[in-house]
């Protein structure tokens, strides 16, 4: 028979240090009456543990359960918890780690070099403890006004977000998981599972599923970097937006997004300007991005350069209602949740963008690729390919936007005396008489005159003329035509 032995945490911290697993200079969690039995209430000991700590210590959990709510209100700390889970006690209304004064809010104090290892899951238990009255309790992890510090975890099941940081928590790194968080109405809404809120300059790499939404950037987040994968969120993937009052610029948004979303894969919102965003959705049940006009042309975000790579979105890719952003969109099998010709992979309500789009749509019936709607206005489209094989219609063009189709072509021109031209032909799909051309070569023309013009429907004749006085012989290149449909 074998008898299967458990180790308590005491001997696993004992075990890990005569292993060489627990830093020679740290201090264990442990020698100050913490169990990590997943009975004992841990808080008081852990507490002890942070206080007695010096100045640029490391406090070492051996693994095991801790249910604890901890606070870390100073500097120069790092905890490394391996094989750890942290859970709120049963009955009590906090937040399972909290590095800094989340109550204070605006008012908080800074700290910096606090930092959590290991992936340690840290659990809500929003199931078997109050619910809060407002968003400074019931999360698994937050940092407010904590600096320079780096942050692995995983954090789950909560009433508010999941993880939060907040109030000028700058210049960190963040790898997270999170999971099931927002299962409170606080507000009148559900919290996402994870929430960035006036803070700059980090760089996070975020996993989520489940939840209501996946990540919020919101309110005077400058210059992060986010690399979000979300699953499954039943509402949202994420939002970036903003109260009236403030604005976010310069973030750099990277969020994949797989399953789920009733509304969006993400809204681009009030005052988001001069960000770098690719959204990829798959299979969602609503659109795959919305970018949200404002009351006020002034709070309208803009200024964005917008990559989306949107399939199987059940509603369509994306609804531009913003101006003056610069939108790069595939979208396959997209808008297929009404009849022909009643969805659009994209519907344009702005004015002042500039869109690059690849429609693709191989079931039957199809949809209709591109719509301006009323009052939609100069926009330049300055590509679109595939919209012809859909229902599109130029009449869905609208009349005081931009429409630019191109197509190219390899070409090697004969040799051409003084006074003798040649003619090459360029498919561009959609391309009819009595639309403008222009056309351009890769390989230095030499003097030689180039000029395009609509021949007939889907071709464009490129004429090549020398009037330079002597013999041209040019070299290969591509030759590229455009032309303006509206």
């Amino acid at each position: 028979m074998t008898l299967a032995l458990s180790k308590s945490p005491a001997f696993q911290a004992l075990e890990a240090r005569v292993n060489g697993l627990e830093p020679r200079d740290s201090l264990s969690v442990i020698s100050f009456g913490a169990k990590g039995d997943g009975t004992t209430n841990d808080t008081a000991a852990i507490a002890a543990a942070i206080a007695a700590a010096p100045a640029n210590a490391t406090l070492y959990f051996p693994p095991g359960v801790y249910r604890a709510t901890i606070s870390i209100r100073r500097n120069n700390l790092t905890l490394l918890m391996p094989g750890v889970t942290v859970k709120t006690p049963d009955g009590v209304d906090g937040i399972t780690l909290e590095l800094g004064n989340t109550a204070a809010g605006n008012s908080a104090p800074a700290y910096s070099n606090v930092n959590v290892l290991g992936y340690p899951t840290l659990d809500g238990n929003y199931t078997s403890t109050p619910a809060p009255s407002d968003d400074l309790t019931g999360h698994a992890f937050s940092a407010v006004n904590v600096s320079h510090s780096r942050f692995e975890l995983r954090a789950q099941n909560t009433h508010n977000a999941c993880a939060l940081l907040a109030i000028n928590a700058n210049y960190n790194s963040i790898e997270a998981e999170v999971s099931s968080g927002g299962n409170a109405v606080i507000s009148g809404g559900h919290y996402p599972n994870f929430d960035f809120n006036s803070s700059k300059y980090n760089i996070a790499v975020i996993r989520s599923s489940g939840g209501h939404y996946g990540v919020r950037v919101l309110d005077n987040c400058w210059g992060n970097i986010i690399n979000a994968t979300v699953y499954s969120p039943s509402l949202q993937g994420c939002i970036y937006s903003n109260q009236l009052a403030n604005d976010s610029h310069g973030n750099t948004i990277n969020v994949k997004v797989e399953g789920g979303c009733a509304d969006y894969g993400m809204t681009i919102g009030a005052n988001c300007r001069s960000s770098d965003i690719t959204v990829a959705a798959n299979s969602i049940t609503g659109v795959g991005v919305r970018s949200l006009a404002q009351v006020s042309a002034d709070n309208n975000p803009t200024g964005n350069r917008i990559k989306v790579m949107s399939q199987g979105g059940n509603l369509g890719s994306c609804i531009i209602e913003a101006s003056g952003n610069e939108w790069d969109i595939c979208s396959t099998l997209d808008g297929r949740g009404g009849s022909a010709g009643d969805n659009f992979a994209v519907d344009v309500l702005g004015s002042d963008n500039i869109i690059r789009l690849a429609v693709t749509d191989s079931a039957t019936p199809h949809v209709r690729g591109l719509k301006f709607e009323v009052g939609a206005s100069r926009n330049q489209i300055a590509s679109y390919t595939g919209g012809f094989k859909t229902v599109q219609a130029l009449s869905d063009l609208g009349t005081n936007n931009r429409y630019l189709l191109s197509g190219a072509a390899i070409y090697d021109p004969p040799s051409l005396v003084n006074g003798a031209g040649a003619t090459a032909s360029v498919s561009v799909v959609g391309a009819k008489p009595g639309m403008s051309a222009n056309a351009s070569f890769t390989t230095d023309t030499q003097g030689i005159l180039v000029s395009a013009n609509v021949q007939s429907a889907d071709v464009v004749a490129v004429r090549f003329y020398n009037e330079t006085g002597g013999t041209v012989d040019l070299g290969s290149g591509t030759l590229t035509a455009v032309v303006q449909a509206a």
